[in-house]
């Protein structure tokens, strides 16, 4: 757990709903000290609260705007760094 990245994702980060503001929780909270986590989309949802559909559009919502990057890995899961500056 990375608590700048959770304190990054509640207190800096503006101008997402509510839902969203969960799903960057969710990675934030799983985030290491490169601000870098792997959760699958299961884990995403059952810890945001939110559906496969919902954790997909925010997470492209969240590239468009910088919030993060994904690197899909062959064979494993994504990496998801968040943009902490």
């Amino acid at each position: 757990m990375s608590i700048e990245a959770i304190n990054w994702a509640l207190n800096r980060v503006r101008g997402v709903s509510s839902t969203q503001k969960a799903i960057l929780v969710a990675l934030a909270d799983r985030a290491d000290a490169n601000a870098q986590c792997y959760p699958s989309y299961e884990d995403i949802c059952a810890r945001s609260g939110a559906t496969r559909n919902t954790v997909a559009s925010a997470l492209s919502a969240f590239e468009e705007r910088g919030l993060l990057k994904r690197e899909q890995r062959h064979n494993k899961s994504t990496v998801y760094t968040l943009n902490l500056t």
